[in-house]
């Protein structure tokens, strides 16, 4: 008999010996199949993972390059340089807000929350790493060059001067530390008046500020004389 007719005969017994299994057992036969292709499998991929077939040599963030240059503010220790720092960094907010609002509006926000100008400062130079390639990128750096040349123009004074007139009054002081130890007392008086304590508070500095620039004492002086004078004729 030929090899041909062998491998014919063969198929059939296999096939009319499969017939006759149960159902159960031809489920307990593929099953045991399917589990036995489930370890070659395993075997196979550890034995790829063990030559090394799998191993990726990767690649070079491009991006990497502009973040390494990233220059930190540092020395940001005492109260005057973080606020010089915060200042710089509501400029950029500023002109990033012209042209992308909806970065400038979360950067915003992370500051209020975090309060570190120099995590600020990260942020929006890794805003304008992903809009250095765009229209609106280019013309916020230009933006943002020209604006910083505008304030390098005007030199920060150094005056401490108060830009309204009645809190460079020596009185200012004393009538906010006045405020400050009546507190519980303007609560009190709110609660039993009903009245909001800020309002009964801004209503007591409006007041006292009044009589910051008052003359009552001149008008004593020099017209008092004149106005008893006159009562006393009547």
């Amino acid at each position: 008999m030929s090899q041909e007719n062998l491998t014919n005969t063969e198929k059939k017994s296999f096939f009319k010996a499969w017939k006759t299994l149960k159902v159960r057992s031809k489920i307990y036969q593929i099953g045991l199949h399917l589990l036995a292709l489930f370890a070659l499998g395993i075997v196979f991929a550890w034995a790829v993972y063990k030559i090394g077939l799998t191993n990726d040599e990767g690649g070079i963030d491009p991006n990497n390059r502009y973040l390494a240059n990233y220059k930190e503010m540092g020395g940001l220790t005492d109260s005057s340089k973080i606020y010089s720092a915060q200042l710089q960094n509501y400029i950029q907010l500023a002109v990033l807000n012209r042209f992308f609002p909806t970065n400038a509006h979360l950067i915003y926000d992370a500051d209020r929350d975090m309060n570190d100008p120099e995590m600020v400062n990260r942020m929006v130079y890794a805003s304008n790493m992903y809009m250095q390639e765009t229209d609106n990128g280019k013309k916020f750096t230009e933006l943002l060059q020209e604006v910083n040349a505008l304030i390098a123009r005007y030199p920060a004074s150094t005056s401490t001067d108060n830009a309204i007139p009645w809190m460079n009054d020596p009185g200012w002081p004393a009538l906010k530390r006045a405020m400050v130890n009546d507190a519980e007392k303007i609560r009190k008086a709110g609660e039993i008046t009903g009245v909001d304590p800020r309002l009964i508070a801004a209503c007591t500095v409006g007041e006292q500020i009044r009589l910051f620039n008052s003359h009552r004492e001149d008008v004593k002086r020099y017209l008092g004389p004149a106005v008893m004078s006159v009562q006393s004729q009547f």
